[in-house]
């Protein structure tokens, strides 16, 4: 009785977090991308993304999290927000398929940075991440 208990409690968190941290689906991805780029570029307003990205399954705080390390790796600056590797290189591919070499060294400067940041606040080393910065790298 007490093993099953257990293993109730186990699925319950278990299942608590994958609700929580949902995984995003490819399309939801690019998505999340063009409304980025979208406000970045001032096409459409932080308000405007939020919506359409809800209608997406997109929650609106992750809408803003986009927004913010978008314009972080556009400007190379370290974003301290926490977007998922897939989402980050997704919007690196992108960003190095559409803009100049000034804007690739930034997005890549801006993820370094992250990464630094992520790695101290909690002490370990990111090698998927360095992995993809140095395979960008090499197409500088």
């Amino acid at each position: 009785e007490q093993l099953e208990n257990l293993q109730m409690r186990i699925i319950k968190k278990h299942t608590n977090f994958v609700i929580q941290n949902k995984i995003m689906t490819t399309e939801q991805i690019k998505i999340s991308y063009n409304l980025a780029e979208d406000v970045y570029n001032g096409n459409k307003t932080l308000k405007e993304v939020k919506e359409l990205g809800a209608e997406s399954g997109i929650s609106p705080n992750s809408i803003n999290y986009y927004c913010t390390s978008f314009k972080h790796m556009m400007n190379g600056t370290r974003h301290t927000g926490s977007i998922g590797t897939e989402v980050r290189e997704y919007f690196l591919s992108r960003i190095f398929s559409k803009y100049d070499e000034k804007i690739k060294r930034n997005a890549l400067i801006a993820f370094e940075l992250t990464i630094m940041y992520d790695e101290e606040r909690h002490h370990c080393t990111l090698h998927k991440n360095r992995d993809i910065i140095e395979k960008y790298r090499g197409l500088l």
